[in-house]
């Protein structure tokens, strides 16, 4: 997967049927995120309140907006997304480390194999 960015024209699918003052705004996205992504953009670094959180639904971002506020605060989900995207880094990263301590461990522990095998070839 590569960077998450957004993709496309902003849509607003329409009111909130529960909340009437809020707007619900979905950001098209290159490509879908995976869970880990997804779960990064839940849990940004910096939170604004007032804000509600925005969520991954396929290959889009959907957010509750309020419609006096939607073409400022999208600037905070627009921050999020950079967020998210740094967070994935760092995820995959620490993915790949432990991915090589995990074969470094398994060589080790093959070359110590061997060795107790070679001290039974001479008996």
């Amino acid at each position: 997967m590569d960077k998450i960015e957004r993709s496309g024209k902003i849509k607003i699918r329409g009111f909130d049927p529960q909340y009437p003052g809020l707007v619900i705004v979905e950001i098209p996205l290159n490509e879908e995120p995976s869970a880990e992504w997804a779960d990064c953009l839940r849990h940004p670094t910096t939170f604004t309140p007032g804000i509600h959180p925005p969520q991954v639904e396929g290959k889009a971002i959907v957010w509750r907006a309020d419609k006096d506020l939607v073409d400022k605060d999208i600037k905070w989900v627009f921050s999020y997304i950079d967020q998210a995207n740094a967070c994935y880094e760092q995820v995959l990263k620490e993915k790949k480390e432990e991915r090589a301590r995990r074969e470094q461990e398994a060589k080790k522990k093959e070359a110590e194999l061997e060795q107790i095998q070679k001290k039974l070839e001479n008996l």
